[in-house]
Order: structure tokens, then C-alpha cells, then sequence
């Protein structure tokens, strides 16, 4: 195995503390997402198929209305009051600038042209060893550069100043002193001596026609249709955000039917375990539910588990009420003929959906269709208040529209 240097493997240390930190947290999120999108893509017609037909028809009524249940006892809706800031959704361009400009550093290229001159603002990939009394204290190669602006003076200003104006594989030696008080305690107080050579230019493309051409034709013909789509997924994103902020403030939770909420709980269980087994199989893996969700570490991994799956049916029940105080308030209603017409034209074909009905009954297949109208009303009629005037408006959203900079 091939020998590396020490700041190099200082390095790679520091990184793989960073993983092992990011796992961790990803670990966790992963867990709870992986099941939720698998039961979401499986719990329909595997659910309690054989031995619990029709498990909500206690629940609602075929129009997708709670049964023996007075909504306004567990939910209360206000959207005449629900305001959301025009300002807050249209002011997204340091989003999309962001967005673009990561897209853009996905697309690099490293110029090794001897000929390119280096000028101030140029990114560039160096190699260099950096010693302290003739110790290694720090060494980049050509194979792992690192990556330094010009006139950030990362190195010094008078590295700065003898790259600049040189060209593409130039070599440099000089000395950077640092000061006493200097945040490295490893530098403070030291000479590091440098030997450097630029390795290449690191070009980040234009966002121009050629470059959405190139990579993004699929979406948009032109550099400004592109920014234009994305601001508007932007504003959407926003919007929503606002808007289920707004429902929580104006569409309030009192309380849950708890028989309800216990089906919900018992429900998530029993998804989890089988999922859990379709994993295990897939993977030849023999992993437990406390492995899945991260969480089997914990002083009391059962306790948390129980606190997880109350929280994703907590999450259920909270848009089922919402939805139907809403639907209720909106006068939003649907028939069996439109939760039909809705499934099929959404991709479901005439067996699978009549096994939907068998295994869940009409109620709970249309607050499906009930979410997806009160979703459609409130972004079609929520108000805009103006920061400005401190007016608001309805039936007005805001345009995509974002600073152009090429």
C-alpha cells in the first residue's frame, strides 16, 4: 500500500469524522423515510387484505366525512384569515442563484493550458508542500490539488501576488509568517515555507443558451426560460411552505379520536414490520425495526419507536382533520363516481382500484381526492398581504420573475 502524507491523512481523518457524524444523522432520516415511501408504494393492496376488508369503513362515511364524529369537536378552520407574504414568496432569486451556481460547479472543467494566464478572481488547482523548520506541515499533490481563489489570499497576499499575472503550471516558493495571535494554534507565531505549482484553471461554465442546451434542453431552450421555471418552483415551494404554516395557525388541532388514531398507530406497526421483512429478504439482511430507524442505540429503543410511529400517525391524523374542517368550511364535497375517475386517471386500473375499495372502503379513498381539492382551492384563494402597503389581495399570485445576471 502506497504511502501518504501526513496532512493528507489529517485530512482524511477530518473527513471521515465529518461522515461518520453526517451518517449518523442521515442514518436516522433515512430509516424513517425509507419505510414511509415503501408503505406509501406498498400498504394499498398488501394492508390487511385477507383478514381486515373495508378497516375504515367504521371510520367514514362513503363521501370521505367522518362518521359519529362532529369535525368542529376535533378541528377548527379559519382560511378567511389565512394571509401568506407575497414578499416571502416571490423573493426567491438568492435561491435560484444558489441552485444554478451548484449546477454550474457540478459541470467544472480544470484547464491545464500552459498558456492561460492567471488573473485576479480565478479559481485554481494547486499542489504545494508547506513545511515548518524543514518539517512537513501540509502537502497537496497533483493527483489531490487543492482549490484556491485568486485575491481571497487563502494562502497570503503574497502568494496572491506572484500567481497572478503567471500562467498555468508556474512554480513558486515563498514564506508566510503568521502572526502570534493567529486562530490556528498549530501556525501562530510560525514561518511556513511553500513550494507550489498550479496544477490548472478551475472553470466554472457560463449559464448561458449553450450551457441549457447542453444540459438542460429536456426543460427549457433558453438560459432565461430556465431561471424563469425555476424561480416559479421556487415561489411554489415557498408558497406551500407558507401555506402549511398559515393551516397550522388558522386550522387548529384540539383533539384526536383516539379509536381512530390507535387504527392509524396499529396500522403504521404493521406496515413497518412488513417491510421490514421485504428489506431483510431484498438484502439478505437481518436487521431489526430499532436498526431501520437508527434508533437502536438508544437508552430505550422501544420507547423511542413508540414515540416515532405515534408521530407519523400524529402526522396522518393531522391532515385528515385538516382536510375534512376545511373541506366542511369550503364547501368542498366529492361523489363515488369522482374518487373513481380521479384514481383511474391517475394510473389505477379498474381490478386494483376495487380491491382499494374492498380493502379500505369509499370513505378512505376519497380524503384522498377531498386533500387533493382542498390543496387546489387554498392555492387557487389564499390572500397576499403586501409588506408595503399592508393590503391584501386575493386570486393573485406572484409572478416568476427573477434578476437576470449572465
Amino acid at each position: 500500500m502506497a504511502e501518504i502524507s501526513k496532512s493528507k491523512a489529517k485530512r482524511l481523518a477530518q473527513q471521515q469524522a465529518r461522515n461518520k457524524k453526517k451518517k449518523s444523522h442521515i442514518g436516522a432520516v433515512l430509516a424513517i423515510i425509507i419505510p414511509v415511501a415503501i408503505i406509501i408504494a406498498a400498504v394499498v393492496f398488501i394492508n390487511y387484505r385477507n383478514n381486515n376488508s373495508g378497516i375504515y369503513v367504521k371510520y367514514f362515511n362513503d363521501d370521505g366525512t367522518f362518521k359519529n364524529i362532529n369535525i368542529d369537536d376535533y378541528c377548527v378552520s379559519d382560511f378567511n384569515s389565512m394571509i401568506i407574504s407575497r414578499n416571502d414568496v416571490e423573493n426567491v432569486s438568492t435561491l435560484v442563484e444558489a441552485d444554478i451556481y451548484q449546477m454550474l460547479t457540478d459541470n467544472t472543467t480544470i484547464d491545464d493550458d500552459p498558456s492561460r494566464v492567471i488573473a485576479y478572481g480565478d479559481k485554481l488547482h494547486v499542489a504545494y508542500e508547506a513545511t515548518i523548520d524543514g518539517a512537513e506541515y501540509e502537502t497537496y499533490t497533483e493527483s489531490d490539488p487543492r482549490l484556491i481563489t485568486m485575491g481571497y489570499e487563502t494562502l497570503g497576499s503574497e502568494a496572491d501576488q506572484l500567481l497572478i499575472g503567471s500562467h498555468v503550471g508556474s512554480e513558486i516558493t515563498f514564506d508566510r509568517e503568521y502572526p502570534e495571535d493567529w486562530k490556528n494554534e498549530e501556525l501562530a507565531g510560525k514561518t511556513v515555507h511553500y513550494e507550489l505549482k498550479v496544477v490548472g484553471l478551475y472553470i466554472i461554465p457560463a449559464f448561458d443558451d449553450a450551457f441549457v442546451s447542453e444540459y438542460l434542453s429536456d426543460q427549457a431552450s433558453s438560459a432565461a426560460e430556465y431561471r424563469e421555471l425555476l424561480t416559479k418552483e421556487y415561489q411554489d415551494y415557498k408558497r406551500d411552505e407558507l401555506i402549511e404554516a398559515a393551516l397550522n395557525e388558522y386550522c387548529t388541532i384540539n383533539s384526536y379520536p383516539e379509536d381512530f388514531m390507535n387504527r392509524l398507530i396499529e396500522d403504521a406497526r404493521a406496515n413497518d414490520l412488513r417491510n421490514l421483512d421485504s428489506l431483510n429478504q431484498m438484502y439478505g439482511a437481518n436487521a431489526t425495526l430499532y436498526d431501520v430507524y437508527g434508533i437502536a442505540e438508544d437508552p430505550d429503543p422501544a420507547a423511542s419507536y413508540e414515540v416515532l410511529v405515534r408521530q407519523s400517525a400524529e402526522g396522518t391524523m393531522i391532515k385528515i382533520l385538516q382536510n375534512a374542517a376545511l373541506a366542511k368550511e369550503l364547501g368542498i364535497t366529492v361523489t363515488k363516481k369522482e374518487v373513481k375517475d380521479y384514481f383511474i386517471s391517475n394510473g389505477t386500473d379498474e381490478k386494483t382500484f376495487n380491491s382499494y375499495v374492498k380493502t379500505y372502503g369509499w370513505g378512505y379513498l376519497a380524503t384522498n381526492l377531498i386533500q387533493v381539492r382542498v390543496d387546489d382551492y387554498i392555492k387557487e384563494n389564499i390572500k397576499y398581504s403586501d409588506s408595503e402597503t399592508g393590503s391584501t389581495s386575493e386570486n393573485a399570485a406572484p409572478e416568476a420573475t427573477s434578476e437576470v445576471t449572465e
